[in-house]
């Protein structure tokens, strides 16, 4: 049996050196104001490998109108400490997906074919759109960033 300290210390740094790498030791928040549960769950999913938590909200989303929406954004982000916000907006029989990025202040949208409640298959394309504009902000990981170096 060896004992030696020289050896528990290399046993514990090859440990340390097998365990997988966290690219985001701390878990930040996207926050979804309203929207429904399949999406809300597609947005986990979709969100996940980029450490992002997923929070559901009921207060009330921004207006689908600039510049108030960057601007009711902002306040939510801040209320909530969010590294972003995301909404769906309808009105007139339309759909509009948004994601705000606070660090930056940039307000991002984009129409949706259906309007909401989604059936899974469409939550899903909603939630990889949300991960599509968040790539061309701060709140995905640098290494997912639009423009990023490959590895």
């Amino acid at each position: 049996m060896i004992s030696s300290a020289p050896f528990r210390a290399a046993l514990f740094s090859a440990s340390l050196l097998a365990m997988p790498a966290v690219a985001h030791a701390e878990s930040r928040t996207v926050l979804v104001l309203g929207g429904d549960a399949s999406f809300r769950s597609a947005m986990s999913v979709a969100l996940s490998p980029w450490s992002l938590r997923v929070v559901a909200s009921d207060v009330p989303a921004p207006p689908a109108t600039l510049p108030r929406a960057s601007r009711d954004a902002h306040g939510i982000a801040a209320r909530f400490r969010a590294a972003g916000v995301v909404w769906i907006t309808t009105a007139d029989g339309e759909a509009a997906l948004w994601a705000y990025d606070p660090a930056t202040e940039q307000t991002v949208s984009r129409p949706l074919t259906s309007l909401p409640p989604f059936d899974a298959p469409t939550a899903a394309a909603a939630a990889l759109t949300v991960k599509t504009l968040l790539r061309a902000s701060t709140v995905a990981p640098p290494e997912e960033r639009l423009g990023a170096e490959p590895p």
